[in-house]
This record gives structure tokens, sequence and C-alpha cells, in this order.
């Protein structure tokens, strides 16, 4: 009996894999937002659900929070460097291969937040103004954190990095300064694998 068993199983095929693949709204050249998005899902919908019950609410507070929580998860998603090879493979100087990374991140990151964009722009029309400025202050600290993420480059983020980072965090207008600081000291540290 054992042997038939053992038989029958060497010869049956098990597929015991359960493998579904979550859509993106990304193409298939911004890997950070696709991966991230697909680790983030559950993140991402608790987001959009927070965000409605406080639009219908009308804690208009709570539903900020919710669009620069988002801000964050995106930031989250340039955490970890990606391997030499896959910025070498880009055939552009550093300069432009970080303004392309931004843009990238923008377009990720705006796709991820409209829908709570749009829900404070529908719910709270007289903050409009303040709305605006917030997400254009959650753009601001994704070109941040993406550029920072190259300035330690092929190493994650220095902790010199990451303490001025935090110092702009309870200083908005010191990130607009260390943009062209880590912008610099990024295409520096780029300049050894792009042409």
């Amino acid at each position: 009996m054992l042997i038939v068993c053992s038989v029958l199983l060497a010869l049956s095929r098990l597929n015991t894999a359960f493998d579904v693949v979550v859509p993106t709204p990304f193409a298939k050249r911004p890997y950070e937002m696709m991966v991230g998005f697909r680790k983030a899902l559950l993140v991402i919908i608790a987001i959009y659900t927070l965000a409605v019950i406080a639009g219908y609410n009308g804690y208009y507070h709570l539903c900020v929070f919710a669009l620069l929580f988002l801000f964050l998860v995106c930031m989250s998603f340039y955490n970890v460097p990606e391997r030499e090879y896959f910025v070498w493979v880009h055939a552009m100087s550093a300069q432009i291969f970080l303004l392309k990374k931004m843009s990238v991140a923008s377009y990720g990151a705006t796709l991820l937040a409209l829908p709570v964009l749009v829900l404070l722009l529908l719910f709270f029309p007289n903050e409009a103004v303040n709305t605006l400025l917030f997400f254009g202050l959650g753009m601001l600290y994704l070109w941040l954190m993406v550029i920072a993420k190259y300035t330690s480059f092929p190493y994650e983020v220095s902790i010199s990095v990451g303490v001025l980072m935090a110092m702009s965090l309870s200083f908005p207008p010191f990130a607009i300064v260390l943009i062209p600081y880590f912008f610099n000291r990024s295409v520096k540290r780029l300049n050894q694998y792009l042409a």
C-alpha cells in the first residue's frame, strides 16, 4: 500500500501554490510604485476608507491626515535602494535620471492621492487652498525622499541624511534648501554608474 501511494504521489502533480497577481495602475517602468502598491494595498485601502469616513462626517483634519499618510506610504516605497545594475542600465546622465525618478514618483503619488484629494475638494470646498498646500507639501517630501535615496547609493540612506530629513519635517521650508543639496550629492554618487 505504501509503495502504491508513493508511486501515485510521484506521478501526480499537486499545484498548491496560490498565485494571485494584483493589478496596479502603474506601468512597468516605475517599479518602486508598482512593488510598493502591491505590498501596501491593504494600507492604501484603509487610508481611502478613513478619508471617506472623515469626509462624510466633516472631519477636515482627519481627511488631511489621510492624504499626508498616503504620501508617507509612497515615501516608504523609496526606502530601499535598487541594485547597481538597475541604475547602470539607464543610458542617461545622473541629473536626467533623478528628474525622471522624481517625475515617476510624482505621477504615481498623484494617482494614489487623487481620490483623497478629490474627496477633500468636494467635501471641504472652503479649504481648497489649504488642501492644495498640503498636497504640495506631501509632493515636496516625496521628492526629497526620492533624491535622498541616492545620496548614499548603493547603500541605504545614511544617518546624517535621515537626521536632516527629520529636521525638515519639523520646519518644512528647510526641505526646499535640502532638495538642491541632496540633488547635487546624489548626482556625484550616481556619476559613477551613469554616463
